[in-house]
């Protein structure tokens, strides 16, 4: 097995800047154009943060060929005080 050599990874959802207690929705666009296997991807969040809703650590099956769109995953967040 090829196990897959090139990743393409985009996010989008952030701001420059947040408010305390401001919820945003972060997605990574996963693209992957060659090999086949899994694909673990871990979106490290910011100790500002805190993972409201879904998840920050997403497993895919990349099969033969190249994916035509990006694997989507998506996680809410908060800011959180740091106080």
């Amino acid at each position: 097995m090829d196990h897959a050599k090139s990743l393409e990874i985009t996010r989008s959802g952030l701001k420059p800047s947040t408010w305390v207690g401001e919820n945003l929705e972060i997605t990574l666009h996963v693209k992957v154009e060659d090999g086949l296997g899994p694909i673990t991807v871990i979106d490290e969040i910011p100790s500002i943060f805190a993972l409201i809703e879904g998840s920050n650590f997403k497993v895919f099956w990349k099969g033969e060929g190249a994916n035509p769109s990006p694997f989507p995953t998506r996680s809410g967040v908060r800011r959180e005080d740091l106080l």
